[in-house]
């Protein structure tokens, strides 16, 4: 057998060394033309914008005043990081990070930050998430996942929401119906809403109107700290390098390897949503080029220089440098 065979076959064989975290029972179907599905359902998603955005904006309207306390002048000349829940995010130091808060710039975290514990000793200021799975206190909607990985996110939910409640500095921005989702309004943490209502065919800068990109939390994230008109926004953890490990099983089943900050991969099966490899390949693409559509380029530094995300600027610094970068 060739040596690039047995190469071929090792690396097939990967899908067998990490958990699956989805119910392999769900059924595969394929799916049909991409391109003309995601046309109806992009026409069909504005429409119901049309309804949803003004129901939306009643169930804030208490809230709305909350955003003119974001644009602080003093913002504009100090810097924020924005840290997704990728790989990267493991490059930057907590000696590093503690000295940027030192300094009076801010610090952005997604979902579930807690696995890495380097944030039981760097008290972010901001917490976004917009993942149906956080902080849900409707365990129902955990069912197609696997036992183990369920019980694994209700308690990771559990930790998060006890460190929210001994650190009342940080500040939670959610979509409305995910905060109504969780017990968060018996914390004293200042609660500022997100919008989840989309819109793609015009571009909105401000963070009250409607989203014109996918439903990413750090989307959401990147569109807050524009919004805050920082000096420099420095992006991590956006690593978008799972498509990288993609796999088809004998039945078809397209699986992703997962892979965050500190915590294990795994696989995830996008049969869940009927996803022929085809149509993996494609919502990856539509991610990648949002980003590029949708945010200004000018004060978003990416630090990750591996990263596939290719809308923003970098740093030409191997990741042992990075640190330099943050401390200065």
């Amino acid at each position: 057998m060739l040596k690039q065979t047995k190469d071929y076959i090792n690396s097939n064989k990967l899908i067998e060394k990490y958990e699956k975290i989805i119910d392999e029972n769900i059924p595969h179907k394929q799916a049909n033309n991409i391109y003309i599905n995601y046309f109806i359902t992009n026409i069909i998603n504005n429409i119901k914008c049309i309804y949803s955005y003004p129901k939306e904006i009643f169930k804030i309207k208490s809230h709305i005043n909350k955003y003119k306390n974001l644009k602080k002048e003093s913002y504009y000349k100090k810097k924020c990081l924005i840290l997704g829940n990728g790989p990267s995010q493991g490059y930057i130091s907590k000696k590093s990070l503690i000295k940027f808060k030192n300094n009076g710039n801010k610090i952005f975290v997604i979902n579930y930050f807690l696995n890495n514990e380097i944030f039981k000793e760097v008290i972010p200021d901001f917490f976004i998430f917009s993942d149906p799975y956080t902080l849900n206190k409707n365990t129902y909607q955990l069912k197609s996942l696997s036992k183990k990985y369920r019980l694994k996110l209700i308690k990771q939910n559990k930790e998060i929401f006890q460190y929210l409640k001994e650190n009342t500095s940080i500040k939670i921005m959610c979509p409305i119906d995910n905060y109504n989702n969780s017990d968060l309004s018996k914390l004293k943490n200042s609660y500022i809403p997100t919008i989840n209502s989309y819109f793609n065919f015009i571009k909105f800068d401000n963070p009250l109107l409607p989203r014109s990109y996918p439903s990413l939390t750090i989307f959401h994230a990147i569109r807050i700290a524009l919004y805050m008109n920082f000096n420099k926004n420095y992006l991590l953890g956006m690593d978008n390098n799972h498509f990288k490990n993609i796999f088809n099983d004998k039945n078809n089943k397209v699986w992703t390897l997962e892979s965050h900050t500190t915590s294990s991969s795994y696989w995830f099966s996008k049969s869940i949503g009927n996803y022929s490899v085809s149509k993996t390949l494609f919502h990856i693409s539509t991610i990648l080029n949002s980003a590029s559509k949708c945010f200004k380029k000018k004060n978003i530094i990416n630090l990750d220089i591996f990263s596939l995300t290719d809308a923003f600027k970098k740093i030409n610094l191997p990741p042992n440098k990075i640190d330099k970068i943050i401390e200065r």
